[in-house]
């Protein structure tokens, strides 16, 4: 069985690879091998997010020689042409910061002064820059579904709390990144999801004084986005429905996130985002299992029921804003996808050429995705050349830059 032909790729679309730190002790660091590859597939962006634990072993001390490392990765990538993006966290956390940290008052205040130190090493040497890779997706996978630290289960009043402290900590280390390199472009990396309230609830925050809203009608506001983003996706199953009536229910938009409305309505900077970067999930059966198993919430099928969301095309339109570009991070790709042997969804072509053709539709509808990044990089498909021979042999080169 022969792969269809991937699509065309346009010129300006920007093409990217994840590099994430290696559990435990192990590598950390992407080889230069793996950006030689990068670069020679026709890459354009590598996206490297910090081990944090790594780089502030102590509370009061950063290491020089850890952070020189990564100073040298980014030289590294200029030297090949790749465009470095830095992510100042991935999701393992000092362990001094204790397994409860962002539900600490003091923990956006912390996260911002991480960020200040790790800009005034590497800013020089990167423009772009995630400060917080899936806040919705930490909160659910900490406190809902007990797949991360401290293991909470349906503990709602906590995942809403933590999502608050981080999306007020993405405004100071907004702040603190813009302070070291005022051209700098920063985001903050938010899932796919069917739920308004644990996706794109937090853009609108941030984006709300960029639209004129005054603190006292962002309740109003936010109400009248919810229905707009709802109108625009269309629940998938009667699941879905269902889950939307309990988070509306049970995150007042009235009160939610006070910290983070606080912090973004006091900041100098009128929008503390300056692109929208997100992520999606694969998804997968339209027809989703039972939410309960034996009497009991079931973490998995929640945690199922929560990433699969509606087609990336029309996700893509209803997610764009006005002068902000989207980046798109896919996958990863199953590591068992192949061309002809279809997976994870039924997909013959693969994740990442099912992703390519979304975004060419979504682009052609006028909508603003200048990159696609996936990965991460190690993974059997889902490497540098994991365009090929369906995408990348069939793209005409385009120059580098």
């Amino acid at each position: 069985m022969t792969a269809p032909p991937g699509p065309a790729l346009p010129a300006d679309l920007r093409l990217g690879i994840v590099a994430r730190p290696g559990p435990g002790p192990g590598p950390w660091l992407p080889p230069h091998g793996l950006l030689d590859d990068a670069a020679a597939a026709g890459y354009d962006l590598v996206y490297l997010l910090l081990a944090w634990d790594r780089c502030q072993p102590e509370p009061d001390r950063c290491d020089e020689g850890v952070l020189g490392r990564y100073g040298a990765i980014l030289e590294a990538c200029h030297e090949r042409g790749l465009e470095p993006v830095v992510g100042l966290v991935d999701r393992r956390l000092p362990r001094w910061l204790g397994a409860r940290f962002w539900l600490h008052p003091a923990a956006p205040d912390r996260f911002a002064a991480w960020a200040a130190a790790a800009a005034g090493r590497l800013a020089p040497r990167c423009r772009h820059w995630v400060t917080l890779d899936g806040i919705t997706t930490w909160a659910v996978a900490s406190h809902l579904t007990a797949a991360l630290p401290p293991g909470g289960r349906l503990a709602v009043g906590d995942a809403v709390r933590a999502m608050g402290h981080q999306l007020a900590a993405h405004v100071a280390a907004y702040e603190a990144i813009h302070a070291a390199r005022p051209d700098a472009l920063v985001a903050t990396a938010t899932h796919a999801r069917p739920l308004y309230e644990l996706d794109r609830l937090l853009l609108d925050v941030l984006l709300s004084r960029r639209h004129g809203i005054d603190r006292r009608e962002l309740p109003a506001w936010l109400e009248g986005r919810r229905a707009g983003h709802y109108a625009a996706l269309p629940p998938a199953s009667l699941g879905h429905r269902a889950l939307r009536v309990v988070s509306a229910s049970t995150v007042p938009l009235d009160a939610a996130f006070p910290r983070a409305v606080a912090a973004t309505y006091d900041s100098p900077y009128e929008a503390t985002l300056d692109l929208l970067h997100v992520h999606h999930t694969r998804p997968g059966p339209t027809t989703l299992p039972p939410l309960r198993r034996g009497g009991a919430v079931g973490p998995r099928r929640l945690r199922g029921r929560l990433d699969r969301c509606t087609s990336l095309e029309t996700y893509l339109a209803a997610t764009a804003e006005a002068g902000l570009d989207i980046w798109l991070t896919g996958g990863p790709p199953d590591p068992r996808s192949r061309p002809g042997r279809p997976r994870n969804g039924g997909d013959p072509a693969g994740p990442v050429q099912t992703d390519l053709a979304a975004v060419a539709r979504a682009r052609s509808r006028g909508v603003p995705v200048t990159a696609y990044l996936h990965g991460p990089p190690g993974v059997p498909g889902a490497g540098p050349r994991a365009l090929e021979p369906a995408t990348a042999a069939r793209t005409p080169p385009r120059p580098r830059r």
